[in-house]
């Protein structure tokens, strides 16, 4: 969350994908930075152990949600 913030800062536009055991944790985080309800594709946890086949479920997941974040990021 931090990293996508700062880089959204600087003008380079981020989708983040957040796993749903981090939840509070990226809405805590946005908040904090002050960036209340910062979107983002949401994808079931855990990722970090799948093997490729599996992993590849996920970014099919993910995949039209991180697109619509970019598109909206280079209209604003």
């Amino acid at each position: 969350m931090h990293d996508a913030i700062t880089l959204e800062d600087r003008g380079i536009p981020c989708a983040l994908i957040c796993t749903d055991t981090f939840i509070r944790t990226a809405d805590v985080t946005a908040e904090s930075l002050g960036v209340k309800g910062y979107p983002y594709a949401l994808v079931k946890h855990p990722i970090g152990r799948l093997e490729p086949d599996h992993l590849s479920e996920r970014i099919d997941q993910a995949v039209d949600e991180v697109v619509r974040l970019l598109r909206d990021d280079l209209e604003l």
